[in-house]
């Protein structure tokens, strides 16, 4: 599945049989990373792991902001 570059997230595929397939969601702010993985055979199809992976972003962009206006 060839799908177009998106921010923070990357594909790993690789031959059938390997130990991962799926997408990682890597965002750093203030010398802070946040890494987390979404296998294809978890949610199913690697369609579901990269809407997985997008909503978590999402969340963790919002609970970022949340933050930075709490300490402001």
């Amino acid at each position: 599945m060839k799908t177009k570059r998106i921010k923070n997230i990357t594909r790993y595929s690789y031959k059938a049989g390997q130990p991962f397939n799926g997408y990682r969601l890597a965002v750093s702010r203030n010398r802070k990373a946040f890494i987390k993985y979404f296998s294809d055979r978890k949610y199913g199809s690697a369609e579901e792991a990269l809407k997985a992976a997008l909503a978590c972003k999402e969340e963790y962009l919002a609970k970022l902001a949340a933050e930075t206006v709490t300490e402001s």
